[in-house]
């Protein structure tokens, strides 16, 4: 219900809605292991496209999502990463609305809770650097920096953040353009993981 009165909806086809939860179980036996989150746009309208559904599928989103971060098939990267969705929803708009990615930022908040060794997360394109600055870190629509101006020439940027005010337990969070989402893509990242 809370998804039908989202900001959204006028550009939302329902269903399929897929996200990570879902796939903990069959998917990461051992979620210590998982040290790197990384956060899209990864919604695709045919469930069988999507990379937990199916990870034998080499599109373009998962190709260039494995050159970004250095791994080279689906059990290398589900040994360090997992991917989630900014949007809960299949939103084609372009910018999408800042009720929508409010509206989707509490199950984020819940996801990043669920690993217990999580030391980095990547956020891919502009859509979920909007949601990252602003729902998760807090920052107000001025203090929120547009991708394009955190990236500059290099292709990605990288912060240090704590997401609880208290914690003294710090993440890298590393920012690139998404694989597949404009005419810009980021160099790899594999060497910033470790």
């Amino acid at each position: 219900q809370n998804c039908r009165a989202c900001a959204a909806i006028s550009s939302i086809v329902l269903p399929p809605r897929e996200f990570l939860v879902k796939y903990l179980k069959s998917d990461y036996p051992d979620l210590s292991l998982v040290s790197t989150l990384i956060i899209g746009r990864d919604a695709p309208l045919n469930p069988g496209r999507y990379l937990y559904n199916n990870p034998e599928l080499m599109d373009p989103f998962i190709t260039q999502l494995y050159e970004l971060l250095g791994v080279k098939d689906f059990r290398e990267f589900t040994a360090r990463f997992a991917i989630t969705d900014a949007l809960r929803c299949h939103a084609v708009m372009t910018p999408v609305p800042e009720r929508a990615l409010a509206n989707c930022s509490r199950h984020l908040h819940d996801e990043l809770k669920i690993f217990p060794r999580l030391r980095t997360i990547v956020v891919l394109g502009e859509a979920a650097a909007l949601q990252f600055q602003r729902f998760i870190l807090g920052r107000d629509a001025k203090e929120a920096a547009p991708l394009s101006v955190l990236l500059r020439d290099r292709g990605w940027a990288t912060e240090e953040v704590s997401l609880a005010p208290e914690s003294d337990h710090r993440l890298q969070v590393i920012y690139c353009y998404h694989p597949t989402g404009g005419y810009r893509t980021s160099p790899s990242i594999a060497k910033l993981l470790g």
